[in-house]
């Protein structure tokens, strides 16, 4: 088996939830330039066993993404600067509050902060 060799994606009628996912990855990587090009910032979390978060800052803007990589609901305290609102580019399962960030199972958050 080589890791390098391509592989085919399921996109069976059931799977059609993760393509349009895929795909809106793709597009934010292509309009969001801080996605393709922004310096990375891991951010600790009370979570960190379970809840992947980063940033990507390039000139003015920042991405956020919050992602529950476990099959449990989780909750955490805003792990970074809150200071200005994230404009929502992707999400699900999540909610968020100015202190509290609730993300259910597999849930996750991308978000975009200009300054």
């Amino acid at each position: 088996h080589n890791i390098y060799a391509r592989s085919s994606i399921d996109w069976a009628p059931e799977a059609q939830g993760r393509h349009r996912l895929c795909a809106r990855l793709c597009e934010l990587r292509h309009t969001e330039r801080a996605i393709s090009d922004g310096d990375l910032t891991w951010l600790d979390n009370a979570a960190s066993d379970q809840v992947l978060a980063f940033s990507r800052d390039c000139d003015q803007e920042r991405i956020l993404v919050l992602v529950n990589l476990s099959s449990e609901s989780v909750e955490i305290p805003i792990p970074f600067a809150w200071s200005e609102p994230y404009d929502t580019l992707l999400n699900a399962g999540v909610s968020l509050d100015e202190e509290r960030v609730s993300l259910e199972p597999f849930g996750y958050f991308v978000g975009k902060q200009s300054h």
